[in-house]
């Protein structure tokens, strides 16, 4: 068996951006404009490395006309395993049929050098703010500007949607007023800001929101003016009860500012020791600018409330199902030969599944390509014990898949180099699990590759990852991960020395 030691030094790329202005999470809707379906399958550069001219855009016609726009919403793929950063991001005028205008006066918005956090992984939309602005009615595209000698960040793309044939690309920079269409959709959208009324307060952007631990929840106030001065209280039957935020320390407009002036927000993501229950009530004690006493102080008033319902998430029961591995690769990667023999694999022995997980969504495997061409596996997914040559259950059963891809649906993004957490997704059938069958993650190579290589986790006890903490201790018993010549004809050879980093994901 092969392995590739990678230089310690690299490992100080592996650092998250914080110029980014993150998930779009609440403050802003994802729609008006949204040329795909919410899921993608790949990722594209125009050309590998970015040329000095490189673009891509969205021909959104009317579609987000008169909304209220607030953030520039993309989804980004970064592969080299370091923080980085786009050209810029513009919302233009059109000069014609596929072809934005980058001319200043046709520009709506410019968010130049983008940044895009190390790892970032397929259907995690990212959002950059702008100033909010009600848009026009004339035809826009929504425009990015990929960093000219960039090898590393990819635009994820949508290949099975309905919409088709608006997304367009040049490697000129649009000169002489054309541009190349392309066969799928490109995910970057306008995002919509949510509004309110004065004095409004939103949880989710409702009033009323149900929310499971380990969700994300915001928290959006609506004063009547800029630099609203307001109380953020815990309130029962519409009446202040304790105060949680004072007055002095909550002002719209401000460091937590929401999308729109006048408006504020805060953000936080529950875990699985956030306490259950609610409708919990929320309200506010606001000072109204726009409606003063006889002796020009602001009337204090009370705004409407918001509930919130925290409801148990059955992921906190079983997170570490399909999770062998601590998210974090420790230098090594392996393969079983090179070249690959014709039944060269690897496996993860994940077990049965916990009663809290529900439905078998795909598999996440680090996956490296050495060509830069984005390689496919021969045959990747999840599969049952086979009890019949290891009567302990840690070899897969690969003539009787559970759910595979192969072939293009397999491939991984060229130059890929997956460091961490989030693990490329092969997205397999969904399957519905039950608490009986051993589940395994599984891969084989295609005979004669010398390009693909997985990393491994070789200590168990990193926690620097969202899922960490589930890695099996090293040395491990030689069941959990585990490699073949043979298409497991016989039981696989367990490895003791490393967690492949291969999981299975599911949702409750």
């Amino acid at each position: 068996m092969k392995k590739l030691l990678a230089s310690v030094a690299v490992l100080g790329f592996a650092v998250s951006a914080t110029a980014q202005d993150g998930d779009p999470g609440n403050y802003v809707r994802i729609n008006g404009g949204v040329l795909h379906d919410g899921n993608n399958e790949t990722a594209y550069k125009v050309q590998n490395p970015s040329g000095p001219s490189d673009y891509w855009n969205n021909d959104m016609d009317t579609d987000a006309a008169g909304r209220t726009m607030g953030a520039f919403i993309v989804d980004y793929m970064e592969n080299g395993g370091y923080a980085g950063n786009d050209g810029d991001l513009r919302l233009c005028a059109e000069l014609t049929a596929g072809v934005p205008d980058l001319s200043s006066g046709a520009i709506i918005f410019q968010r130049a050098n983008p940044s895009v956090n190390a790892n970032d992984g397929f259907n995690d939309d990212s959002a950059y703010t702008v100033p909010c602005t009600t848009l026009g009615s004339t035809d826009m595209h929504i425009v990015i500007q990929q960093a000219p000698g960039d090898s590393h960040i990819w635009i994820g793309c949508d290949t099975d949607s309905s919409f088709g044939g608006r997304t367009y690309f040049t490697t000129n920079g649009y000169a002489g007023g054309t541009s190349i269409p392309f066969s799928v959709d490109a995910d970057m959208v306008p995002g919509e800001a949510i509004t309110g009324a004065p004095g409004e307060l939103l949880i989710n952007a409702a009033n009323s929101t149900t929310v499971e631990q380990n969700d994300d929840v915001t928290v959006m106030f609506f004063g009547p003016t800029v630099n609203t001065q307001f109380a953020l209280y815990f309130c029962i039957s519409g009446n202040p009860f304790m105060q949680l935020l004072p007055l002095p320390l909550t002002k719209t407009d401000n460091a937590l500012a929401g999308p729109c002036p006048g408006s504020w927000a805060i953000s936080t993501t529950l875990n699985c020791n956030t306490p259950t229950g609610g409708p919990f009530e929320f309200c506010t004690i606001y000072a109204d600018q726009a409606d003063t006493k006889a002796n020009g102080k602001s009337k204090l008033k009370l705004g409407t409330s918001a509930f919130l319902t925290i409801n148990a998430d059955a992921f906190c029961t079983a997170i570490c199902f399909g999770k062998k591995d601590d998210c974090v690769l420790d230098s090594t990667i392996w393969k079983v030969q090179n070249p690959a023999g014709a039944s060269d694999w690897f496996n993860v022995n994940c077990g049965t599944a916990s009663s809290g997980v529900g439905t078998l969504t795909g598999v996440s495997i680090s996956s490296w390509d050495f060509c830069g061409f984005g390689p496919c596996w021969a045959e990747a997914g999840i599969y049952p014990s086979n009890f019949t040559v290891d009567p302990a259950g840690c070899s897969p059963d690969v003539a009787n898949p559970i759910a595979t891809v192969t072939g293009s649906s397999a491939c991984m993004a060229p130059a890929a180099g997956d460091w961490g957490c989030p693990l490329t997704f092969y997205d397999t059938a969904d399957v519905a699990a039950n608490t009986t069958t051993g589940y395994h993650v599984a891969m084989q190579w295609p005979a004669g590759d010398s390009c693909m290589w997985l990393g491994s986790d070789t200590d168990g006890i990193d926690t620097t990852n969202p899922g960490s903490g589930c890695g099996t201790a090293i040395p491990s018993t030689g069941c959990e991960s585990l490699f073949t010549t043979n298409s497991y004809s016989s039981a696989g050879v367990g490895f003791t020395g490393a967690n492949w980093m291969m999981q299975i994901d599911w949702t409750p």
